[in-house]
């Protein structure tokens, strides 16, 4: 029977497979819980810049097309006390708009926004909050601030860039996006300053490290292929539910990621969780579908490894949840440690703990706890996840600056060393912290635990795998053991198994019911053999392995399994009979766990094998269980498997009655081989203390010298250390000054730059300028003039600047009317809008100028300037001279024509019709007669209309009233009812209203467009006269004034119309544009009407075709 449960148990070590491989084992503890989905379907980019950064967010910003539908965010570090113009410089750089935030302010897509000095900010809703900028002992963290509440959000939405800056703020807030399925980007060597992007890309959290102007372009790139991607995933992002159109694809990239890496925990998430992993990778490799992404995996192992990394991205940090610290100190440590025993040490299991910092946290919350307390429990924190790598840097206890966020100054004074710009975990506290690379799915649990906490890991999980995790809690929990869930988790499945204690922070008791055996799979990291792409096949059933297993579960001896050093990697069968948990460190060395009376013979036994490779062994050998004597045989069996050595240590007890046989046949064999043992360890116990004594005399001597040496090293060491800690508080507040120096320096350059092109180009106007310009101080002394000024006053800059107004060009200036004005300007006025300044000047003469003056005055500087422009006014009286000479020539022109040409003309008509009539008179005189009558009276009504046209030009001016029109176009009608009446016209008239008009001009206007469709006919004329409003088109195309209301007049005919290429002519005067002959007209009438429309402030213009007639559309303000 022994022989055959030996067998059995090596056959089980060697199918567990004990070497333990790493890679294989990893628990997601992403804590991106929020339950809200993201409230905008369009992505939002937060940008994180500090020095250095606004030059880089400048590239970005220009390199950006505005309309690929996404926002922008930008928080940099800016100094709370100076006011931020950083709204103002980058709307120079974009077409998209540029946003100061305010609280409250949403956000919408292709718009830019950026943080107000002093202050934090969060995004929620759809809107951006502001509160009062918060800087810890540790600095400024406002990005991280904003990225984290981006991510929680907007989950895959969310794109994070760190730009140029000094610290790390940012990485974390790069860390949460890539949690939540965002995107990340950090600068690369092209940062002016590196620290900012170049923690969070050696954190492991940046997608792409790309420069300024890169960094544009692949956001353009991935707006354009993320779209349909995102939209499927917002579709299905809080659904426990299978996605039919990408369901086998998913499966299959599941099943790859299994087969390479070996582990299935991922194929127990929920859908949706999972799923917005693979679609991050999918836009990440600029994919359009799972299977394209699929076939990508197939052939690049690197991808898979991306993938791999992908899921198990952690999101943690040190006293995360300060519920739940203070739940631990006030109920469950008092709780645990009421019935502890001294000596008995309190054990604790932090399950998916990332990079370790819960598990810290735990730890010196007991530290703190024992020390107020003035206890001495020890305790003992296990921690455990699925990520290889995680677990390695929890280990090493290090961690960046930006991780310290939370940890007040006394904590991070006590419990964690600064080293090279990162804080590391003190030994002691390092010490009580045990970290192991677990799969809670498949891997052995820890047991006896007091207290569990498994936060915001279960959230990921499907029911079935939630309950068998649940169900192995209870199991490794002891009868009052206590279990923390994440806020967003609960034990619905299980609640059986755990009471509870506390809803709000998802504290739980365990409850006094029946545990089941964890039953753990035969080999957990055994390689999944593919068939097809669809199917997994199925391992032949196994009966001797599950014979083995029964009778390894049932019927087995007691047995160990220990490693080349001596460590138990395998339990089996009954041992506690045989071993003692150890006082302090947990320690699986079999040396300190067996019990005192075994400790000897179990050594020689080991050493025995270890020189000998074979099986040895030991009987007769009695040990007290409960008071009875107990014989038993001590074997241990070394064994090799994959180049390392293991041994097999077997306890085989001897039945008591033939315990109480072999004692009564053999005690004088047994007295006597006790006395040669006794005797052998008496001499070997001698020598060892003659050698101890020898050996501690030598220590003694050397101890007393690296003592003395020590407390000097010491002495020196807390010198160097206070002092090194004040240069680092120094050196913390340089650098967040000089951050905060750099970005207003970085402002201030780009302002100087601005105020230098503008006064450039000031000055350059001012020099272009004609006019002499000049520039007096409050004192009236001169700060500058332009060329104009010198050139026109005969002066120099020498003898013009600093010097006194009244002093220039020996006292020329020393104008009474030119001080008047200036003491006013001094004083109460603060401009002069063209004062007349006449004065003989000794270089010039008489001169004559219009002068505009200004006062100005700075805000800062409270400095007074005053402007003065000069407008040489003595060409233009001489024009006015000359011209007023001209208008009287003119008028007495206008009155010949209008008397004395027309009174030769009428005297010519009139001869003319007295010979017409004479009976005498030949025919042939008849009509040359009436054709020098005819001639005259055209010449009399071309006279006529140059009167009217030429006093519209002499007089603008109109006496305007309230006019009705309908009365004016009767009496206009009235006027040419003959004509009308001679060629059989048909006037149509609409009503017409009542404005502000010269009647007299408006009779002028009818008779014009009355007279001009009734001459140019074909056939019977028909001439309409309507209104109608204007549209606001009308007012654009014939630039109306805006603010007054306006009628549409129309006058259309049938008559013969015109060419639309002589659009320009019509209204020119003494044009005809057509050859008909026999047709009166002196070409004066259009204009006329045009002159009278414009001179009302409005507008005219024409419409028609060849023969089919003309429309005249008349613009009258209707005030």
């Amino acid at each position: 029977m022994l022989t055959y449960c030996c067998k059995h148990a090596i056959r089980y070590v060697q199918l567990k497979k004990i070497i333990r491989q790493p890679n294989n084992r990893k628990v997601t503890t992403s804590t991106v819980d929020s339950k809200s989905p993201p409230p905008k379907p369009f992505p939002i980019v937060g940008f994180g810049a500090s020095a250095g950064g606004l030059e880089a967010f400048s590239t970005v910003l220009s390199n950006l097309s505005a309309n690929i539908d996404m926002a922008y965010v930008l928080v940099m570090h800016l100094s709370p006390n100076h006011k931020s113009a950083l709204a103002e410089i980058l709307q120079l750089k974009t077409e998209m708009k540029v946003h100061t935030v305010r609280n409250g302010m949403e956000v919408k897509m292709n718009n830019v926004y950026v943080i107000p000095p002093n202050a934090s900010m969060s995004i929620v809703d759809g809107h951006l909050k502001l509160a009062p900028r918060v800087v810890t002992a540790n600095g400024n963290f406002a990005i991280d601030y904003f990225l984290t509440a981006l991510a929680s959000v907007y989950k895959s939405n969310s794109v994070g860039v760190i730009l140029s800056g000094t610290a790390t703020d940012g990485t974390l807030g790069l860390k949460a996006i890539k949690a939540a399925g965002g995107i990340t980007f950090t600068q690369d060597h092209s940062a002016q300053f590196h620290s900012m992007p170049k923690n969070a890309r050696e954190a492991g959290y940046a997608d792409f490290c790309l420069p300024p102007e890169a960094i544009a372009k692949e956001l353009g790139t991935w707006a354009k292929t993320s779209n349909g991607i995102v939209a499927r995933e917002g579709a299905e992002q809080d659904n426990d539910v299978e996605i039919d159109t990408d369901r086998e694809a998913l499966k299959r990239i599941l099943t790859i990621v299994k087969s390479r890496r070996g582990v299935d925990f991922f194929l127990h998430y929920k859908q949706p969780s999972i799923y917005r992993r693979v679609l991050r990778r999918v836009a990440l490799n600029k994919l359009s579908s799972l299977d394209d992404y699929y076939a990508l995996l197939r052939k690049s192992h690197r991808e898979v490894d991306e993938l791999f990394n992908d899921f198990l991205i952690n999101v943690t940090s040190f006293f995360r949840d300060v519920d739940f610290y203070k739940a631990l100190t006030s109920v469950a440590i008092p709780r645990l440690i009421k019935g502890q025993k001294a000596t008995e040490t309190l054990r604790i299991w932090i399950a998916g703990c990332a990079t370790g910092e819960e598990a810290y946290s735990i730890a010196i919350t007991l530290a703190e706890y024992m020390e107020k307390k003035k206890l001495t429990i020890p305790y003992q924190v296990f921690a455990s996840d699925l990520d290889a790598g995680a677990i390695e840097k929890a280990r090493v206890g290090t961690y960046s600056i930006s991780a310290m966020q939370k940890i007040s100054s006394e904590r991070l004074k006590k419990f964690f060393r600064k080293i090279d710009g990162h804080y590391q975990i003190e030994k002691s506290i390092r010490e009580v912290c045990i970290f192991s690379q677990q799969n809670l799915l498949s891997d052995p649990p820890f047991s006896r635990m007091d207290l569990i906490s498994c936060q915001n890991v279960l959230i990921y999980l499907k029911n079935e795998p939630q309950e068998k995790i649940l169900r192995t809690f209870h199991y490794a929990l002891k009868p009052n053991g206590f279990l923390f869930l994440g806020k967003s988790e609960s034990i619905g499945i299980a609640s059986e198994l755990f009471d509870s204690l506390d809803k709000k922070i998802r504290m739980y008791g365990r409850k006094q019911a029946p545990s089941e055996v964890v039953r753990l799979p035969a080999d957990s990291t055994e390689k999944v053999i593919l068939k097809s792409p669809r199917l997994l096949s199925q391992p032949p059933y196994d009966l001797e392995r599950e014979i083995g297993k029964v009778i390894l579960s049932n019927y087995v001896m007691p047995c160990l399994v220990l490693n080349e050093n001596l460590h138990i990697v395998q339990f089996f069968g009954i041992t506690s009979h045989y071993l003692l948990p150890v006082v302090g460190k947990a320690s699986f060395n079999i040396l300190k766990m067996i019990r005192e009376d075994l400790l000897f013979d179990l050594r020689m036994l080991i050493q025995q094998a270890k020189k000998t490779g074979r099986t040895v062994s030991k009987e007769g050998i009695v040990i007290h269980n409960n008071k009875r004597p107990q014989e038993l045989v001590l074997e241990v069996a070394p064994r090799k498997m994959q180049h390392e050595s293991f041994y097999l240590v077997i306890f085989r007890e001897i039945p008591e009655s033939k315990t109480k046989k072999v004692a009564l046949k053999s005690k004088p064999k047994t007295s006597v081989v006790r006395e040669q043992t006794i005797v052998g360890l008496e001499e070997e116990l001698r020598r060892s203390r003659e050698l101890i004594k020898s050996t501690n005399e030598e220590y003694e001597t050397t101890y007393e010298e690296l003592q003395a040496n020590n407390e000097q090293i010491l002495s020196s060491n807390e010198e160097l250390q206070s002092i090194n800690e004040e240069m680092e508080t120094s050196k913390e507040e340089l650098q967040s000054a000089n951050e905060e120096l750099t970005t207003i320096n970085e402002e201030l350059q780009k302002r100087n730059l601005e105020l230098k092109q503008s006064q450039n180009y000031a000055n350059a106007i001012v020099d272009t300028v004609n006019s002499p310009f000049l520039v007096l101080t409050a004192n009236l002394q001169v700060r500058t003039a332009n060329k104009s000024f010198y050139e026109t006053f005969k002066l120099n800059a020498e003898n013009t600047i600093g010097c006194f107004i009244y002093e220039l060009d020996h006292h020329s200036w020393d104008i009474q009317s030119l001080r008047e004005h200036l003491n006013d300007l001094l004083g109460k006025k603060t401009h002069y809008k063209e004062f007349r300044l006449a004065h003989f000047f000794s270089k010039l003469g008489d001169m004559a100028f219009l002068v505009n003056a200004y006062r100005l005055t700075e805000d800062k500087s409270k400095e007074t300037l005053i402007l003065l422009a000069f407008n040489n006014i003595g060409e233009l009286l001489l024009s006015n001279y000359k011209l007023k000479s001209a208008n009287e020539q003119l008028e007495q022109f206008i009155f010949i024509s209008g008397h004395d040409l027309q009174e030769p003309l009428r005297k010519i008509q009139t001869f003319s019709n007295y010979l017409t009539e004479y009976e005498n008179t030949d025919d042939y005189i008849k009509e040359y007669v009436g054709k020098i009558g005819d001639t005259a009276s055209k010449m009399s009504n071309l006279l006529r209309d140059l009167l009217s046209y030429s006093s519209l030009l002499q007089n603008h001016k109109t006496h305007p009233r309230q006019t009705d029109l309908n009365t004016v176009l009767k009496d206009v009608l009235i006027q040419y009812d003959t004509m009308i009446q001679e060629c059989e016209a048909v006037i149509n008239v609409g009503t017409l209203p009542t404005i502000l008009a010269d009647a007299s001009q408006m009779e002028m206007l009818f008779g014009n467009l009355i007279s001009n469709a009734l001459k140019f006919n074909v056939g019977k004329p028909v001439v309409t006269v309507t209104s109608e409003p204007i549209t606001p088109e009308q007012i654009e195309t014939h630039a109306l004034n805006k603010e007054k209301v306006y009628v549409c007049i129309k006058v259309s005919d049938n008559g013969i119309g015109f060419n639309q290429k002589y659009i320009a002519k019509i209204f020119s005067i003494f044009q005809r544009l057509h050859d008909k002959k026999g047709i009166e007209g002196t070409g004066m009438g259009l204009p006329i009407a045009k002159k009278v429309v414009e001179d009302h402030g409005g507008r005219i213009y024409a419409e028609g075709k060849e023969n089919k007639g003309a429309t005249f559309y008349v613009f009258l303000p209707m005030t």
